[in-house]
């Protein structure tokens, strides 16, 4: 992570000559909230063994920047374990993933009001899958589960936009009060319907680019690239705790992660990926300025979830037909998955050093809070060894 912050704080002045569009308030926030993590700056609180004193242990608070790397373990799994919480027991899922033809990166990365922009992509990705079952079960009045979670980077941090979609394997026939089982998707449907859907919404939020619209029609006569999912890889895991490390792995990864760092040397930056066109473990090696560029251009809009629940995802769906969906996939879907919980730091703080942070390595008792400092509301001392007696 000091290599991480080393290329924001060496690079940042030249970074904002070169991208001035990143010369805002917002991100000089994000930035400035990442490098302060794991700082006295970014606040902390201090333990202290009030029994035998032979201990003390600082915990720095997270930034909750969506920049930092240091952050994102905690936040995919936080991300992971709202997903897990929503998924409807006795329903199996798989993973779908809806891309894009790279004539419509830079459009997309163009565009003034991204907010909207990507709500409408996500929108049309869970269009599209009701499309499909439509076609496929051929019938009209149904309803499906989608999770659709949008990602915008590559593998290598270039910008790529795409849907990774957690999809119920069937839809619930409202007419006739019946579940009905998907066994396999029909991958050219998938992609006709997909690129259907994606132009009309390029129509809309692109008016200027009608040509490229035709032209992209002509250039995939067979669709747009998907995913059905239908792999053994690509199956949704029921047990929690397999659940939780898929989700986290698959939806709630940040561009890089820190082990794939490998360099910052000669105005350079190295750092390694798993490349879709050699299947291989490719070197990347580009300038801090590009670096930090990658990183920051996948920064969603203030406040913008990156994940939707729709269809019968959506809570008010869910309760209106939870009675017939009871009855058609027993008693074990009256609820949702709840099985999950929160990584708390004492338990991320033992799966890496071995250790509770907690605990007095000299006596063995709890240690307790001796103080608290906020960056914005000043420090609080906790007279504990008053309180202890």
């Amino acid at each position: 992570m000091n290599l991480f912050k080393s290329i924001f704080r060496d690079n940042l002045a030249d970074f904002k000559k070169t991208y001035p569009e990143f010369d805002t308030p917002y991100y000089d926030e994000v930035i400035n909230k990442m490098l302060n993590c794991g700082t006295t700056a970014g606040g902390y609180a201090e333990y202290d063994c009030m029994h035998c004193g032979g201990d003390h242990h600082i915990v720095y608070f997270s930034c909750k920047s969506r920049l930092c790397l240091k952050c994102a373990k905690r936040r995919s799994a936080e991300i992971a374990e709202n997903i897990a919480k929503q998924l409807i027991q006795g329903v199996t899922y798989r993973q779908v993933v809806l891309t894009m033809p790279c004539q419509l990166r830079d459009p997309f990365y163009e565009h003034p009001n991204q907010r909207k922009l990507y709500s409408a992509y996500m929108r049309a990705s869970y269009d599209c899958l009701v499309e499909v079952f439509q076609i496929m079960f051929k019938k009209k009045n149904i309803k499906i589960a989608v999770i659709p979670v949008i990602h915008t980077h590559s593998r290598n941090g270039d910008y790529n936009p795409h849907n990774h979609v957690i999809l119920g394997e069937g839809a619930l026939d409202i007419d006739n009060e019946q579940w009905i089982k998907l066994k396999r998707m029909d991958l050219s449907v998938l992609r006709k319907v997909w690129q259907k859907h994606l132009l009309a919404l390029v129509e809309i939020f692109f008016p200027d680019k009608l040509r490229l619209v035709a032209y992209l029609k002509e250039e995939h006569p067979d669709g747009f690239y998907t995913h059905p999912g239908e792999n053994k890889g690509d199956k949704v895991p029921e047990k929690s705790n397999q659940l939780l490390k898929y989700l986290s792995a698959y939806l709630a990864s940040p561009p890089i992660g820190l082990s794939r760092l490998d360099g910052y040397a000669n105005n350079r930056v190295y750092y390694f990926y798993n490349s879709h066109q050699t299947g291989n473990r490719d070197l990347e090696v580009i300038k801090p300025v590009l670096f930090m560029k990658r990183m920051l251009q996948h920064l969603m809009p203030k406040g913008f979830q990156k994940m939707r629940y729709l269809g019968l995802q959506a809570t008010s769906t869910f309760k209106k037909y939870l009675p017939m969906i009871t009855k058609l996939l027993g008693d074990l879907i009256d609820k949702v998955i709840n099985a999950t919980r929160k990584l708390f730091y004492a338990e991320m703080f033992q799966k890496t050093v071995n250790r509770n942070p907690f605990v007095c390595r000299k006596c063995g008792k709890g240690m307790e809070l001796s103080h608290l400092s906020h960056p914005d509301r000043g420090g609080t001392f906790f007279d504990a060894f008053a309180v202890n007696q």
